[in-house]
């Protein structure tokens, strides 16, 4: 009986076949991540921006739920000079004395609101112009006893680039303060103040970066959780607009 033994040969490398289809699927991969790429910052921007938003609310919430009453020792968005945080014009935000309100005026409606929610003290800035320090995370200087100052509100264009109702009638006025790390309820419902993605590679040293949060006040004195906001091109954005700078990426 005779047997036939075959030897085999070790094959090495791919065939031309096996190398045009792995060139395929490459290219095919690179079409779609290539244009995707240099959008990645605006991606990740996007995406965190409004999970933070959104962290911030639900940590206001869960504070006030908790002790009775709102946050305080927010910072104030305005600096020694009286200057509001910059925005462009025409502007998102103003000032508004509410040192010494006239008898039922938007002023003391909005003070009445704000010391009824136990709200009575923020942190004001040293000056949003000097270089020399760090406007989001050393940018506050003292105590500012609210009665004895100013607020940031709302102007009608910062109204609708948020999308929120136009304030009259029952709705007074939209008050704004900055969260950062001298929040009474850092420590409690939130580790730190989180710091804005900033676009353009803007630096968070020479901008301020901090989450803007906005209170509605009631003609009845009364104070609620409006929506958050960040300052980026010195204009005010809200979560619609980090949802849509997340998908437009795409």
């Amino acid at each position: 009986m005779y047997y036939t033994f075959r030897h085999y040969t070790k094959r090495r490398g791919l065939t031309l076949v096996e190398l045009l289809v792995v060139l395929t699927i490459i290219t095919a991969v690179a079409t779609i991540i290539i244009p995707i790429l240099p959008n990645t910052n605006q991606i990740s921007g996007g995406s965190t921006g409004s999970g933070n938003m959104r962290e911030v609310i639900k940590a206001v919430e869960t504070h006030r739920g908790a002790t009775g009453d709102y946050p305080e020792n927010w910072d104030s968005l305005i600096d020694s000079n009286g200057v509001i945080l910059p925005t462009t014009a025409p502007a998102d935000l103003a000032v508004l004395d509410i040192s010494s309100p006239i008898s039922g005026s938007d002023e003391e409606a909005i003070a009445n609101a704000l010391a009824n929610a136990s709200i009575t003290q923020t942190f004001q800035h040293v000056d949003f112009t000097d270089t020399d320090v760090n406007q989001t995370f050393d940018g506050m200087n003292a105590v500012n006893e609210l009665g004895a100052g100013n607020v940031a509100v709302l102007t009608t264009d910062g109204e609708t680039a948020l999308g929120l109702n136009a304030s009259g009638g029952d709705i007074v006025r939209y008050v704004a303060f900055g969260l950062g790390n001298n929040s009474t309820m850092i420590g409690r419902t939130m580790a730190d103040a989180p710091v804005k993605f900033l676009s353009g590679g803007d630096n968070p040293s020479t901008q301020y970066a901090r989450w803007i949060v906005i209170f509605t006040v009631f003609d009845d004195e009364t104070l609620r959780l409006s929506t958050v906001a960040g300052l980026d091109d010195n204009e005010l954005q809200g979560i619609n607009f980090h949802l849509n700078d997340f998908y437009n990426a795409f």
